[in-house]
């Protein structure tokens, strides 16, 4: 289970009493105004990881506020044990800190190397197995120097992702909280966000840029200036605005 699917399971479980008690005790940190926008379970979870009060790697303030709310409701509190076991498990810090890697557990392989025309067997040298990525794959891009690029992206994807630069550069800058019911309407699924999310959490700018070049990369989805408006336009979204400013250039 990853960081994000445990506050989902966490929001499903908690009793709308409980939701009002956890706003009470986060009232101190949490002004006020802000608070008025916090309607549900998981606006309060990204308001908490906003402040660095929750991460995925430090649990001791949610521990802390749902023994309080909930008094010590062992439900809810298995939820956070099988991610704790999970995270400590080394195949899924191994799939953490390099999502590209050959996922053992399942056996599947990433879409990106599905696609790529590498043809290997038990007897390919691992030089050559180099050779030929290197050949076909490049370094995702990434807005921050301190997050390590992801080897997601395939060379051939390169030209529709410059010619979509300037598309892609707005949508980072205007894009608030709103940005995954965009993803969603674009095709992006919850998985995949989730995973960029857990590369570089905290950081919504890079988590926006990341899913848009994931979007560009995947040749399901066809990218266009179109599909982006029909997006934006989406009654989830309604971002009628960032057309304006993609129609004016």
């Amino acid at each position: 289970m990853e960081f994000r699917m445990m506050l989902v399971s966490l929001s499903k479980l908690l009793k709308d009493d409980e939701f009002r008690t956890m706003k009470f005790l986060c009232s101190e940190f949490i002004k006020k105004r802000e608070m008025e926008s916090v309607e549900s379970i998981m606006d309060l979870w990204e308001n908490l990881e906003s402040k660095e009060k929750i991460a995925p790697n430090n649990l001791t303030f949610l521990k802390d506020l749902l023994n309080n709310a909930c008094n010590g409701r062992q439900d809810v509190f298995r939820i956070i044990q099988e991610y704790e076991n999970n995270s400590r498990n080394p195949e899924v810090l191994a799939h953490r800190q390099n999502p590209a890697i050959l996922n053992q557990h399942t056996g599947s392989t990433p879409a990106y190397m599905q696609k790529s025309n590498l043809h290997c067997n038990a007897h390919t040298s691992l030089h050559y197995l180099q050779f030929e990525f290197q050949k076909h794959f490049v370094a995702m891009p990434s807005l921050s120097e301190n997050i390590a690029p992801a080897p997601v992206l395939l060379i051939s994807h390169q030209k529709t992702l410059k010619g979509m630069k300037r598309e892609i550069d707005i949508l980072t800058q205007q894009l608030g909280r709103e940005w995954r019911f965009f993803m969603r309407a674009l095709g992006v699924s919850d998985r995949e966000m989730v995973d960029i999310e857990e590369d570089c959490p905290r950081n919504m700018r890079e988590q926006i840029y990341r899913c848009l070049v994931l979007w560009v990369s995947d040749d399901r989805h066809n990218p266009s200036k179109d599909k982006i408006i029909n997006a934006l336009r989406d009654s989830c979204v309604e971002r009628n605005d960032i057309v304006c400013l993609l129609n004016a250039g």
